[in-house]
């Protein structure tokens, strides 16, 4: 069983006795984000864990403006809530640091896909929303129905 509270709690109290180690706020911002992702209740995810993990990384990157893993952090909430450009951007951040950092690499390649979809989705809709195709259709019917 997935554990994520406590391990919040934990990385809480590593905080409260070194507020310098930038690995216990990225610890605890990936906890964060699994805490919503993992949810297996079918819960509305909490945004408010969302934005503590976003606090957390930005901490932890204030302090070690090189961590691989606050970086990939920051791409994970940026996901999470859609955002997938700026997770892309996260994700490159920290594939600039560790080209070889599997997790980022993986990730990036997700957003960019849901990036693309979020891009046809978007642009159907607004094909949609323009056309006069459905009231063309109904003046045909209304007119064929006229005779």
């Amino acid at each position: 069983m997935r554990r994520y509270k406590e391990a919040i709690e934990d990385y809480t109290k590593a905080i409260q006795i070194n507020p310098n180690s930038d690995i216990a706020y990225t610890s605890r911002a990936l906890n964060y984000v699994n805490l919503e992702n993992y949810d297996l209740g079918g819960n509305v995810p909490n945004l408010e864990n969302y934005d503590l993990a976003q606090k957390d990384s930005e901490k932890a990157l204030q302090i070690n403006p090189n961590n691989v893993v606050a970086h990939y952090a920051t791409g994970k909430v940026h996901y999470a809530r859609g955002k997938y450009q700026e997770a892309i951007d996260a994700y490159d951040k920290a594939l600039e640091l560790t080209p070889d950092y599997g997790p980022a690499s993986f990730d990036k390649e997700i957003a960019e896909r849901m990036l693309t979809h979020q891009s046809k989705t978007s642009e159907a809709y607004t094909n949609i929303i323009t056309s006069n195709e459905a009231d063309i259709a109904k003046d045909q019917i209304k007119g064929s129905s006229d005779k």
